[in-house]
C-alpha cells in the first residue's frame, strides 16, 4: 500500500508541477510580438474564409471584416462556397457584389484525394491570392477591427512566416463558458510552449502564414490527408525552419461561437485529438499524465482522503491562475464561479473524449466524414 501511494503521489505531484512551471512561463516569458503603431506601412494581404452550411453565423463574420481598419486598397477577400445546402452561396455572392477586392469562388470539385474538405477549398482560394501574406479564419467567426494589423505587425516585427492568434468561445451560457475556459487553457499551453521556441500547432480561425512559406511547403495539397489540416501547416513550416510565433492580444482576440450539443462537442475534441497523436512522444506523455490527474487522485481518495483534497485543491488554484492570467492578456475576465466549476466538466469531457476517440466510428465534421 505505501508503495502504490508513494507512485500515485508522484503522478499526482508531477501534474501539479506542470501546471506551476506552465504559469511560470505565462508570467515570465509572455511575449508581445507586435510593438509597432497602427500606422505602420501596410503590406498586401489576402484574407481567405472557406464556409459550408454557415448561413447562421456568416452574416456576423462578413460584418465584422467590413469593420477591419486596414488599408482597403492594401486587402482582398476571397470566400469560398464549400458545397453548401443552405443560404452560405447567396450572402457570400451578396457581400462579394458590393466591393471590388472581394471574390467568390464556388468549391465544386476535389483537387486531390490526399486533402480533406476544408484543406481543399482553402487550397483552391490560395492559388487565386495576391497578398503578401494569407489571413485565414472560419465563416462562423467574428475578427475585431484591428486584427489584421495585429497579426501583420507580428509577422513583419518578429520576421516570422507563420503566426497563430488566440480566439475565444463566446460565453452565452454555462455549457458555453466552460468551452471557453477549456480553449483558455489549451491555447494557453500553446503560448507557452511556443513563447519558449516550441511550436506544436497553429489554429485555422485565427492565422497568418507569408506567401513565401505557403509556396515553398507547398501548400495545403502538399499536406498528408488529416482532419487537422492547420496542425499539419504548422509541422510543415516547421520542417522548413520558417519561424513560427504565437500572439495574444485583445486586437487580435476573435470570437467564435460553442459546440451546441454533447456529440457536436465530442466530435470536434476527436477531430482535435488527432492532430495531438501527431505530437512528440514527450508531449503526449505530458498531456496523457494531465488525463490521469482524476483517476490518480481517486485512487489516493481511497488511501488519504486528506493528502488527496489537499493536492487536488492545489492542482485547481494552480490551473486556474494560470487561466484567469492568460484570459486577461487579451482584457477578457473569467468569474471564479466559472474557475471552480470547470473542473468537473474538464474531467467529464476528457474522459468521454477518450471514449469517444476510441470508438469504432469515422471522425464527423461540417457533414463529411473521415476516416
Amino acid at each position: 500500500m505505501l508503495i502504490i501511494l508513494i507512485i500515485v503521489c508522484s503522478l499526482t505531484f508531477i501534474v501539479i508541477l506542470q501546471d506551476f512551471l506552465l504559469y511560470l512561463g505565462l508570467v515570465f516569458n509572455f511575449k508581445n510580438h507586435n510593438s509597432s503603431e497602427h500606422n505602420f506601412e501596410h503590406p498586401k494581404i489576402s484574407v481567405l474564409i472557406a464556409a459550408r452550411n454557415e448561413a447562421k453565423f456568416l452574416p456576423h463574420c462578413l460584418q465584422s471584416l467590413e469593420n477591419l481598419k486596414y488599408d482597403i486598397d492594401k486587402i482582398e477577400f476571397i470566400l469560398a462556397n464549400d458545397e453548401s445546402i443552405d443560404e452560405t452561396e447567396s450572402i457570400i455572392k451578396a457581400w462579394v457584389s458590393r466591393a471590388n477586392n472581394r471574390r467568390y469562388l464556388n468549391i465544386t470539385t476535389q483537387t486531390t484525394k490526399t486533402m480533406n474538405g476544408k484543406a481543399n477549398a482553402l487550397h483552391q482560394m490560395a492559388t487565386l491570392a495576391q497578398g503578401e501574406y494569407f489571413l485565414f479564419t472560419d465563416a462562423d467567426c467574428e475578427v475585431p477591427a484591428y486584427w489584421a494589423n495585429d497579426m501583420v505587425a507580428s509577422a513583419v516585427n518578429s520576421k516570422s512566416d507563420l503566426v497563430t492568434g488566440i480566439t475565444k468561445v463566446k460565453p452565452t451560457d454555462w455549457y458555453a463558458s466552460m468551452q471557453a475556459i477549456d480553449w483558455w487553457l489549451t491555447l494557453g499551453m500553446v503560448k507557452v510552449a511556443s513563447d519558449a521556441g516550441v511550436v506544436l500547432t497553429s489554429m485555422g480561425n485565427n492565422m497568418l502564414i507569408s506567401r513565401n512559406a505557403y509556396r515553398a511547403i507547398g501548400g495545403f495539397a502538399s499536406l498528408p490527408l488529416t482532419v487537422t489540416e492547420d496542425f499539419e501547416i504548422a509541422k510543415a513550416v516547421k520542417q522548413l525552419k520558417f519561424k513560427a510565433v504565437h500572439q495574444v492580444s485583445s486586437e487580435n482576440l476573435i470570437f467564435t461561437h460553442a459546440q451546441e450539443t454533447l456529440v457536436e462537442l465530442l466530435a470536434q475534441r476527436k477531430r482535435w485529438l488527432k492532430g495531438v497523436m501527431g505530437l512528440p512522444f514527450y508531449w503526449k506523455i505530458m498531456l496523457g499524465l494531465q488525463a490521469m490527474f482524476f483517476p490518480f487522485i481517486l485512487i489516493l481518495f481511497s488511501i488519504n482522503p486528506g493528502l488527496a483534497a489537499a493536492l487536488w485543491m492545489a492542482k485547481i488554484l494552480t490551473q486556474s491562475l494560470f487561466i484567469k492570467d492568460f484570459a486577461r492578456s487579451t482584457g477578457t475576465i473569467v468569474l471564479p464561479y466559472f474557475l471552480i466549476t470547470f473542473e468537473l466538466y474538464y474531467i467529464f469531457v476528457s474522459w468521454s473524449t477518450i471514449l469517444y476517440y476510441f470508438w469504432p466510428a469515422k471522425v464527423k465534421w461540417k457533414g463529411r466524414q473521415y476516416e
